[in-house]
């Protein structure tokens, strides 16, 4: 993934968050991620417990973070984006990649897939998804396939979709949120707190973000 990049439905991201990717600016943007009722959600990876209204991440600045579940207008853009960025060269048919993004509007299950926009202009995605690595099966949940569109990067609008996404994730009462990443994205995430914990593993680098105390 090329531009900020980490990795979903089994890919790594661009801003996306990396792991087949670049980096995303670094500047935090105020956001709040939206659910469908328009308030803020977490969903645990296999359940619902824990799922419901959460408060928002920061105020938000010139656009909004929501969950696609309430944005489904932007279905298309989001599969599109992350199939150009990784899946589209392994000739995995762009229909498949949206049969997994509609994986996400399923109610109060990993997977969730989150959108930055400003009204109905498209910025970038994020999601959160069980498991980005076949390598490393027991390390879940992960932030997966960041992106955000080439002309809107540098503006905090990736480090506000990588924020949300582990606040989704953490809301399911894990303890450690993972991705990966190339390492030439690595210092992205290092400024965002998190922990490279491994590295090389088929030639990326593993993050944690611990829970907050």
């Amino acid at each position: 993934m090329a531009a900020a990049e980490s990795c979903p439905f089994g890919s790594c991201s661009a801003t996306s968050s990396t792991p087949r990717g670049g980096s995303p600016s670094a500047g935090a943007a105020h956001v709040s991620v939206h659910d469908a009722d328009g308030a803020g959600s977490g969903r645990p990876r296999s359940d619902n417990r824990g799922y419901g209204p959460a408060e928002e991440i920061v105020d938000v600045r010139d656009f909004v973070v929501s969950d696609l579940r309430a944005q489904p207008r932007f279905l298309a853009d989001v599969a599109d984006r992350i199939w150009r960025a990784w899946w589209r060269e392994e000739g995995v048919p762009l229909e498949t990649l949206r049969r997994g993004v509609e994986q996400s509007l399923v109610p109060g299950a990993v997977p969730t897939a989150l959108v930055a926009h400003r009204g109905d202009l498209f910025l970038g995605t994020a999601s959160v998804i069980d498991s980005d690595m076949e390598q490393r099966p027991l390390y879940r949940p992960w932030v997966a396939a960041v992106w955000v569109e080439a002309e809107q990067r540098g503006r905090g609008i990736g480090a506000a979709l990588v924020e949300a996404a582990a606040t989704v994730a953490f809301a399911g009462g894990v303890e450690c949120v993972y991705l990966c990443a190339t390492p030439r994205n690595a210092a992205f995430y290092e400024r965002l707190g998190w922990r490279r914990i491994e590295a090389d593993v088929a030639g990326l680098d593993i993050f944690c973000l611990p829970r907050a105390a």
